[in-house]
């Protein structure tokens, strides 16, 4: 017995220690946002996996670098500082850099400062030269396909300046430029590098008591006043059908993150709860009884998008990464600012690689992997088995998801939608209960009561029937009888 008891210390003590030290490895506290408990605590989804720094980026070290693309595990990543394209492969190996290419008169050609590439699946690497004012398009061993230079049209404002700091390119070959202080929304141009329109613009914000000054003040006076313009976008993202994800760098918009078809027109499906849009951050949060307060909302700077629809933003303002399924539901939260490894000075990049995501940071110019947990995985594997149907799979792991985090409303959600799908109505009911959705238990409600009356219904009109019959003989079978007294007695 004394064997047992000592094993069992010994064995509790093991895990207390081994859980201290998983704890000191990751330098942030997870959390989520609930429609029951606010903010909330959580297992991490998300831990630094490795960091790369600037000896490991090839000839030198990374130097303010202001972008980064992925395409099939290959990372590309634009040091902007140093004026050159660095390339790894899928172990985060360095490959080689590109710093210039021969132009199409046979001289060499440099960039200068580029902030933006983007990969197409045929490796044809469309680079912001920023300062240069141009797109150059290089076949992956940094021979030149064409350039793209500054657009030219009739509705291009007077003054207007080419500075390209973000591009992605559709399946089409159309390509989306955002230019640095571009206020008219995002750049098309055709597949030959035509000019062709300005695509999702924004809308203007304004304060209205500056509006009403504005309003009443002499022209001399409005000259020396700040003019109300559109917000600009300031990173962009193709999905897999050419649907264009973006995001603005203002504090104040209620749409941080759009989702814009080939027409401009946001469609980003977004949760029926107005207190859980995707905005990242709220500004005050309630831990446990811990209140912490955060001021303002989120900053985003860069988003990726997977194949299946989950997306990632990334938080410049407080170092986050906020990650959301196809229908903008907040799946986990990680990341901060701070000066330890695996926290960020300043971000500007995010991409998948693989189920990884990988941050690029200018402000201490190295990569940053961060691999999915065990919780972190269950919800990846949970969100894309349902997203492909297999609702048996997805229950699986909603369950999984569960077994470490019991206040995780989506996986209640998540059980409760394939039950829906599978008919069992009433059950299904007490998963959106425990999940907080209003929305989809009244689904689950208007079904179950439609089973009812197609149940009970048949029976109970052929009751009424019965009973209305009954009735009718009782009353004819009284008149009769009172009819044979009345007979008798006259």
């Amino acid at each position: 017995m004394k064997k047992i008891i000592a094993f069992l210390l010994l064995f509790t003590v093991f895990f207390a220690i081994y859980d201290v030290a998983v704890f000191a490895a990751v330098p942030y506290r997870g959390y989520i946002y609930t429609v029951r408990w606010g903010g909330t605590a959580s297992p991490n989804a998300y831990i630094p996996l490795k960091i790369l720094y600037g000896q490991e980026m090839g000839t030198t070290n990374l130097n303010s670098p202001g972008d980064l693309a992925v395409r099939n595990n290959t990372i590309y990543i634009a040091d902007t500082g140093n004026n050159r394209i660095v390339i790894l492969d899928k172990n985060y190996q360095f490959i080689r850099e590109i710093t210039s290419f021969i132009d199409a008169d046979g001289s060499r050609s440099y960039f200068n400062s580029p902030e933006g590439l983007f990969v197409t699946p045929n490796y044809e690497i469309f680079i912001c030269d920023t300062e240069n004012s141009r797109i150059v398009v290089l076949d992956n061993y940094g021979n030149l396909i064409k350039i793209i230079g500054e657009p030219v049209s009739d509705i291009l404002p007077g003054g207007f300046r080419y500075f390209p700091i973000r591009v992605a390119v559709s399946r089409s070959g159309r390509i989306y430029v955002i230019g640095r202080g571009v206020f008219h929304g995002i750049m098309e141009f055709s597949s030959e590098g035509e000019f062709s329109r300005f695509l999702g613009t924004n809308r203007v914000s304004f304060n209205p008591i500056d509006y009403f000054w504005r309003s009443i003040a002499t022209e001399e006076q409005r000259a020396r006043m700040v003019t109300f313009l559109p917000t600009a976008f300031n990173s962009l993202e193709i999905d897999s059908i050419g649907f264009i994800y973006t995001t603005v760098g203002d504090e104040g918009t209620d749409t941080p993150i759009q989702r814009l078809n080939p027409t401009g027109i946001d469609v980003l499906r977004r949760p029926q709860d107005q207190n859980l849009q995707p905005v990242g951050e709220l500004s005050f949060v309630s831990m446990g009884t811990q209140n912490v307060t955060f001021a303002g909302s989120s900053v985003f700077v860069d988003i990726t998008v997977n194949d299946y629809g989950m997306y990632a933003a990334l938080d410049n303002k407080r170092g986050r990464i906020f990650v959301y399924s196809a229908e903008s539901q907040l799946l986990y939260i990680f990341g901060k600012h701070g000066i330890q490894e695996g926290t960020f000075g300043t971000p500007v990049a995010i991409n998948w690689v693989g189920d990884d995501l990988v941050v690029l940071d200018r402000g201490t110019n190295n990569l940053t992997v961060f691999t999915p947990t065990e919780y972190g995985r269950f919800i990846n594997q949970a969100v894309k088995n349902q997203t492909l149907g297999n609702d048996e799979m997805a229950t699986y792991y909603w369950n999984r998801v569960l077994q470490l985090n019991s206040n995780y409303d989506l996986a209640y959600v998540g059980i409760g939608r394939a039950l829906l799908r599978q008919g069992y109505y009433r059950k299904a009911m007490d998963y959106f209960m425990l999940g907080n959705s209003r929305f989809y238990y009244s689904r689950a409600f208007t079904n179950h009561r439609r089973n009812l009356m197609r149940e009970y219904l048949g029976h109970g009109l052929t009751g009424v029937v019965v009973l209305s019959a009954l009735t009718a003989a009782l009353r004819i079978h009284r008149k009769v009888k009172a009819w044979h007294v009345k007979k008798e007695v006259g």
